[in-house]
């Protein structure tokens, strides 16, 4: 129920959707495909409750890459890099704090991570355990660990529901657009 509930809380961090219901999910193993109606996710959580994946944004009508974490506090508006580490190699990235939310009396962190194409490559080309080693003012890391297990499938799934949920929006949406 927690892991449904911080999932919700995805969608809410990008202002996306206030509910998730078990109906509009799918397991892969350690991941989850949620499709609501404010954009899709692909969810991971690890043993610390720091969740991991791909999340589409009504709002904005693009996907990120996002971690959600309770325990590696962030401020709003930094960027810092973000070594990553899996088996297809190691990597950094930069993650761009959007602030905080409160779910269940818990404050979560938001992490966007840069490159959405990149991280999905690693995420799609890699088994067993990713960490992210992220900067903490006080001079330390904190480092993240996710299971991979069910990735490939979940991405899969991810990206078709979330190719037709930003072509339905793109469709539908009054927005001024740059070109």
């Amino acid at each position: 129920m927690l892991k449904s509930l911080i999932a919700a809380a995805f969608g809410v961090a990008l202002g996306t959707c206030s509910l998730v219901t078990s109906a509009q999910t799918q397991k892969f193993q350690k991941w989850t495909v949620y499709n609501y109606s404010g954009g899709p996710s692909a969810l991971t959580f690890n043993d610390s409750q720091n969740g991991l994946g791909p999340v589409c944004s009504d709002e904005t009508n693009a996907c990120y890459w996002m971690i959600l974490s309770p325990g590696t506090a962030c401020s709003d508006g930094v960027k810092s890099p973000v070594l990553i580490n899996a088996s297809s190699g190691s990597y950094s990235l930069v993650a761009h704090c959007t602030g905080s939310i409160e779910l269940a009396g818990t404050t979560y962190h938001r992490y966007l991570i840069s490159k959405y194409e990149e991280m999905q490559r690693i995420a799609e080309s890699s088994t067993g355990l990713i960490g992210f080693a992220i900067p903490l003012d006080s001079g330390s890391f904190s480092v993240l660990r996710f299971d991979l297990t069910g990735a490939k499938a979940a991405l899969k799934s991810f990206d078709k529901i979330s190719d037709d949920f930003l072509n339905r929006q793109q469709k539908s949406s009054t927005k001024d657009i740059r070109l």
